[in-house]
């Protein structure tokens, strides 16, 4: 008998045609882009937290992100939830 894994289902994010994952991705490397320039950005996130970021633009990357979070306080993590406004993310070319 082989051992295949079924992979979970491609979510795709309204956002650009990425998926939810890419989407994370993408605002994770947008909001380290917007906190080199500007630092305040990143001023009250504790060291060593898992940072969560809630798109306001996004429902279904919000509840992704959302679930998560908690998932990693379910680990016993810490855990920032940050709301992004506009102007902390900096896009790239990506």
């Amino acid at each position: 008998m082989s051992d295949t894994k079924t992979s979970d289902p491609v979510v795709t994010s309204d956002r650009d045609g990425y998926t939810v994952d890419q989407q994370m991705i993408r605002n994770t490397f947008g909001l380290v882009r917007g906190a080199a320039a500007n630092p305040a950005v990143a001023r009250d996130i504790p060291q060593g937290a898992t940072i969560i970021l809630i798109p306001d633009d996004d429902p279904e990357l919000a509840e992704a992100e959302i679930k998560a979070g908690m998932a990693a306080l379910g680990r016993g993590q810490d855990v920032y939830f940050r709301h992004i406004r506009p102007g902390d993310i900096i896009r790239g070319s990506e």
